[in-house]
């Protein structure tokens, strides 16, 4: 379920996870991915590219890992500073 705070839209239920949680087991959409780590889809593609995050496709459904995601937004606030 996406996070209403992040996609704007209305909750239906209560979440079931943290966001601590989702980045340690879980997965988040590319889209709640990008506005978490605050980049642009272009910076987010191309670092997929790169490798310094990872994508799984489901069908045609992309999601984020959330130990990739942790990862990358540490590289993401060292590469800002």
């Amino acid at each position: 379920m996406a996070r209403p705070e992040i996609t704007g839209k209305k909750q239906r239920g209560p979440e079931p996870f943290s966001i601590e949680e989702r980045l340690d087991y879980g997965s988040f959409s590319v889209r709640e991915a990008q506005s978490l780590a605050g980049v642009s889809n272009t910076k987010f593609y191309n670092d997929v590219k790169k490798g310094l995050v990872q994508i799984i496709k489901r069908g045609s459904a992309s999601s984020v890992p959330g130990p990739s995601l942790k990862r990358y937004m540490g590289l993401a606030q060292v590469a800002a500073a």
